[in-house]
């Protein structure tokens, strides 16, 4: 008999972080009723492999062999990168996800779950070669083109859909094909008695309903290909696919959606308004088979159902609107959102691994370390690099941040500890440790809104070294001189810098400008001239200047034309490189304006400005090539990792770094870039902002030229000078790679630090 619907569950985010009891109590549950189900494996989350994580590997291979499929969910866990990644990076994952795969559980995953739905066509075209044959992702819908490979989109989330009066329905219709009906769900979502209680009643309808077949992707692609290939035509007409994802998101499906869901944390079988749930299960119906037209007149037109058609309907479902505007309210005073990806299982990580860390007496080795990084969104490259250069020393270091930011380097050799990601969780985890650990030495990326462990630390008599890589107030003071924030920030900056036991700067400038800010006795020591040995007299606050670094073994110059293949860029003519963020004081606008002029004397010249995230007015840029019309030979590339930008620099002929004066004002001094350029053997055109940006390293070494700030002519005459001398490149390149390895990697800055360490611990 052939059935009417295919129910396909799929349980997303098997990754390191997984609790394995947790997952095991789930997947015996679905055992048990024999309902297959389809498990997103993320091999690789911000470091951590899958085998980090033993018992949910020897989870997922009994999963395996009990008739469960194993799809890959993606290689890393940063969702908001992955449609952004170029499609090298991307095809560069997929095959490494499959390696894993096929390494760990004998064959590679026949299906792909984009992370966070970031589906694209680009994406699409590469599945096909990393042997993928079905993809599900999720709302919006993309239009898609062709046949290959299927795409099986899930529309019902668990909990938010009354899926058991749904399924139910659909096995009602009169349909010429089995309907694909995908439910997605995060293990970490089944959290309550009545989350469990209403996920085996679902399992039990689907076990009993007539009609109805449990099945995977890969078995519903062997069996039932053609009831696949139905959800994939309608989605062939890019404008029907625009008019589903309006009316699935309109605000009235939407908030009927999250009302069920509210409901069903603390509720498993019924539901107080009947109409409602039955409105919600026509608009899924037509939502699942693409009937536009129909989910259109649902959707758009709501208040005709919500009341039901009856007297004793309508009387019945106004009293359980009631029961839900209650359940609604609290939900919205105790949980104002529902918890993102993983978050519970984050949770459980840091719980446990601050509770071992706090569990560690005082009786550590004294070269140990407790590194905290307040970096709330992308983990700073040159706290990483720092952090992993200690490492190497022989220092003991537990790097702590907040959960959820990126890494964009590895993290070999440091035990990293998570803490909550909000200002006020992340500072009370921060101190909570420090008290209980009582490490021999805190080393800060000092931030202003991380002045609690400062306090319990220097309560507790712990040395603590505060680096600063700038004065935020002193950027908003400059917009605005009356600002009470930036008044408020820079009293806790000061504060700051007057609580720590040393301090760490990355330029002289700044130093200066943090000793009067202190107003105190402060003396400077720049660490790049002093000798080894570094005696510490008992002056009020030491002040150390200990420039930024640069890892020479992953920036290293490397042959133009085959980095440039490798990349899929032009291997004739000249390429011109900026590499950073987009921030206005770096001064891309006077970059676009010399490059303009630079075309006329250099027609075969492109400009790659490489990177950028959500830095504020990025847009017009594009806009700004666009009028100077030389939109057509500036390529913008999206934020790429650590290792891969040095690549991207190694394309370019010329490399360069046009900051504005204002980058005095917002910047700490020692700009990596700089350091990014010269290690790559790459001539650097500068601007010439003295000691803040290097100038004097690339004037002495004669690694590069120097022009004023904010001049597009002058900037323009000297890119055009290396353009046309290759024999002047070339020696220029050798001397910025000889400048780099004399004192400048990550290495020297580890030493520096090191006796920086060595000395405050000495004094304490």
């Amino acid at each position: 008999m052939t059935p009417k619907v295919l129910v396909l569950f799929r349980n997303d985010d098997l990754c390191a972080w997984s609790n394995p009891a947790h997952e095991e109590r789930l997947l015996f549950l679905f055992t048990d009723y024999k309902v297959p189900m389809t498990l997103g494996v993320v091999p690789k989350v911000r470091g951590w492999h899958l085998t980090d994580n033993r018992a949910i590997v020897q989870l997922l291979e009994q999963a395996k062999a009990s008739g469960h499929e194993l799809a890959l969910h993606g290689l890393e866990h940063d969702h908001h990168e992955f449609e952004r990644l170029p499609i090298d990076e991307l095809r560069r994952r997929l095959a490494e996800g499959q390696r894993l795969m096929r390494t760990w559980f004998g064959e590679p995953a026949q299906t792909f779950i984009p992370p966070d739905n970031a589906l694209s066509r680009a994406v699409l075209s590469l599945l096909a070669t990393q042997e993928i044959s079905v993809v599900s992702s999720g709302p919006p819908l993309l239009p898609l083109l062709g046949n290959q490979p299927f795409v099986v989109d899930a529309v019902a989330r668990l909990f938010f859909a009354p899926l058991v009066v749904l399924i139910r329905h659909l096995a009602s219709l009169p349909l010429s094909q089995p309907l694909p009906l995908v439910i997605y769900f995060h293990s970490w979502e089944v959290r309550t008695k009545p989350h469990w209680e209403r996920l085996a009643i679902l399992l039990q309808t689907v076990r009993e309903t007539e009609g109805v077949v449990a099945t995977t992707f890969a078995q519903a692609l062997h069996q039932f290909p053609d009831a696949l290939r139905v959800w994939v035509e309608w989605r062939q007409n890019e404008t029907m696919v625009q008019r589903w994802n309006s009316a699935f998101h309109h605000r009235a499906f939407r908030r009927a959606r999250m009302l069920h869901r509210y409901w069903r944390d603390s509720h498993a079988r019924w539901f107080p308004a009947p109409a409602l749930e039955e409105w919600l299960v026509r608009a899924y119906a037509a939502a699942v088979q693409g009937d536009v037209r129909a989910l259109e007149q649902i959707v758009l037109h709501p208040a005709r159902q919500f009341v039901g058609t009856t007297l004793s309907q309508s009387a019945e479902t106004l009293i359980g609107w009631c029961s839900l505007a209650a359940v609604a309210t609290v939900h919205h005073f105790t949980r104002p959102r529902l918890p993102t990806k993983m978050e519970d299982t984050l949770g459980a990580v840091a719980s446990s691994h601050l509770a071992t860390l706090a569990g560690v007496n005082s009786a550590q080795p004294r070269r140990s370390l407790v590194y905290l990084s307040f970096d709330f969104r992308l983990v700073a490259e040159h706290a990483a690099m720092t952090s992993r250069a200690l490492a190497k020393r022989g220092w003991q270091v537990t790097f702590v941040h907040p959960k959820g930011a990126i890494w964009n380097v590895k993290r070999d050799g440091l035990r990293c500890l998570e803490v909550e990601n909000s200002a006020i969780g992340a500072q009370k985890e921060m101190a909570k440790l420090i008290a209980s650990w009582r490490p021999p030495i805190v080393y800060a990326r000092q931030h202003w809104k991380g002045i609690l462990p400062l306090l319990i630390a220097h309560r507790h008599g712990i040395p603590y070294v505060a680096e600063f890589n700038g004065l935020r107030h002193r950027g908003m003071l400059r917009k605005n001189p009356k600002s009470v924030k930036a008044h408020l920030i820079r009293f806790l900056e000061r504060q700051s810098a007057r609580l720590a036991t040393a301090l760490v700067v990355p330029s002289r400038t700044l130093a200066e400008r943090i000793a009067a800010l202190v107003g105190s006795n402060t003396e400077i020591h720049d660490l790049r001239t002093v000798p080894c040995t570094l005696p510490l007299t008992n002056y009020a606050l030491p002040l150390f200047i200990v420039p930024n670094g640069i890892d020479p073994a992953i920036f290293c110059p490397r042959p133009a034309e085959a980095v440039r293949q490798q990349l899929g860029l032009p291997t004739e003519g000249r390429i011109i490189v900026y590499a950073g963020s987009l921030h206005v004081w770096q001064g891309i606008d006077v970059l676009l304006h010399a490059f303009a002029r630079l075309r006329t004397h250099f027609p075969d010249c492109r400009l790659l400005i490489v990177g950028g995230q959500d830095e504020p007015g990025k847009d017009t840029y594009h806009q700004l090539a666009r009028e100077l019309r030389v939109a057509d030979y500036t390529h913008f590339i999206p934020f790429v990792p650590y290792e891969q930008s040095a690549l991207w620099i190694a394309a370019g002929d010329v490399c360069v770094a046009p900051y504005l004066d204002s980058y005095r004002e917002y910047g700490g001094g020692s700009p990596l870039k700089v350091y990014a350029y010269l290690s790559c053997g790459r001539p650097i055109v500068l601007s010439d902002l003295g000691e803040f940006v290097e100038a004097d390293l690339v004037r002495q070494s004669g690694a590069g030229l120097l022009v004023p700030e904010g001049d597009p002519e002058a900037l323009a005459d000297a890119l055009a000078r290396l353009l046309a001398d290759p024999s002047l490149r070339e020696e220029m390149g050798k001397r910025g790679r000889e400048a780099i390895l004399s004192g400048y990697t990550w290495d020297h800055n580890a030493e520096r630090i090191e006796r920086v360490l060595e000395g405050v611990m000495r004094k304490a």
